[in-house]
């Protein structure tokens, strides 16, 4: 009938709302009538389809914290739901950091479009994201067909095996460079100068990396 069972210290902090007052109650007894409508509405859909429910949401009037929340049926022997469970995880450093990393690669594209040096921009599992016109000259490719991309499947194998260890170090927070002879597909072998330059958090944490690559 929608009551809670159980509620664990991180929902009754996230709510301000201790577990001896919640347990037994259904939404309606604890929450505005919109929001208690809300989540009866999302309880519904997981009874009904017995499939899981994600959400993105601000549940706590007084924070801006953003929370992804899933909920799950709990299924008994027979297969038949007995429950329903949910997890919710604050997403806000997440979000905020994504929105940072959108923004920058906007204002980079504006500047880097006719930069004479090859530019691109990966995300932190090496997806590029943005390639001005010089790099898509060097791969080959147009710029479009590069944007979402892994960048090892950009490059040639032997470009790759030189400059993933650059990489991965600059993964790990330290700008890199390198200077080598290495083959494009469309204009052959040259002389090159790759820098690659991590963009961070204020954790430190890398946001993403700034290829150039000046021939």
């Amino acid at each position: 009938d929608g009551r809670y069972l159980y509620i664990n210290r991180g929902y009754e902090e996230m709510n301000h709302l201790p577990a001896a007052q919640a347990v037994g109650k259904t939404p309606h007894g604890l929450y505005p009538e919109d929001l208690a409508n809300a989540i009866q509405a999302q309880d519904a859909w997981v009874m009904h389809s017995k499939a899981a429910l994600v959400e993105e949401a601000h549940l706590n009037s007084l924070n801006d914290r953003t929370h992804r929340m899933v909920k799950f049926p709990v299924l008994n022997a027979a297969g038949e739901i007995s429950g329903i469970g949910a997890v919710f995880v604050d997403v806000t450093d997440y979000k905020g950091a994504e929105r940072r990393a959108v923004d920058s690669t906007n204002q980079l594209r504006l500047i880097t479009d006719h930069l004479p040096a090859a530019t691109e921009y990966l995300d932190p599992q090496l997806v590029i994201q943005f390639s001005n016109p010089a790099a898509a000259q060097l791969r080959g490719r147009r710029s479009s067909e590069l944007v979402g991309m892994f960048s090892e499947q950009a490059m040639t194998g032997a470009v790759w095996k030189s400059l993933e260890p650059y990489f991965r170090l600059a993964l790990d927070g330290a700008t890199q460079t390198l200077s080598a002879e290495l083959p494009y597909p469309a204009i052959g072998k040259r002389n090159v100068e790759v820098s690659l330059i991590p963009k961070l958090d204020g954790a430190r944490r890398v946001l993403g990396i700034v290829s150039l690559t000046a021939q």
